[in-house]
């Protein structure tokens, strides 16, 4: 079951692909678990991150709706107090959540609010 503090890695929270974005550049699954174990790693694909192409913003809001699917189904036992930090780059969150932040900027919002 859900501890209420797991941690999760997923691709679909970098930067826009094209942008020139290094960090859209991640290292292998295998180095990621030698540093961060304790991180659930099930959703990145065993090879690395490369982002060469440019993304349209459609595309990019289909990734995140993608993300939105999968938040459901991690959190779908949760009840409706349950708190999830998302941290990623800022055409992402831009996308998931129609809101452009400042740099370490925050929002807080609920599941219902980025799914309507």
């Amino acid at each position: 079951g859900l501890s209420g503090h797991d941690l999760y890695l997923h691709d679909n929270l970098l930067e826009r692909q094209g942008n020139g974005n290094l960090m859209n550049e991640r290292r292998s699954k295998t180095e990621l678990k030698k540093e961060f174990g304790i991180w659930d790693m099930s959703s990145l694909p065993d090879l690395p991150s490369f982002w060469a192409n440019h993304e349209s913003d459609y595309t990019l809001r289909q990734r995140m709706f993608m993300f939105i699917m999968l938040l459901t189904d991690i959190y779908s036992e949760c009840n409706e107090d349950s708190h999830v930090l998302i941290v990623g780059h800022s055409d992402a969150i831009t996308a998931l959540t129609g809101k452009h932040l400042k740099n370490a900027e925050y929002v807080s919002l609920t599941l219902k609010d980025i799914t309507t």
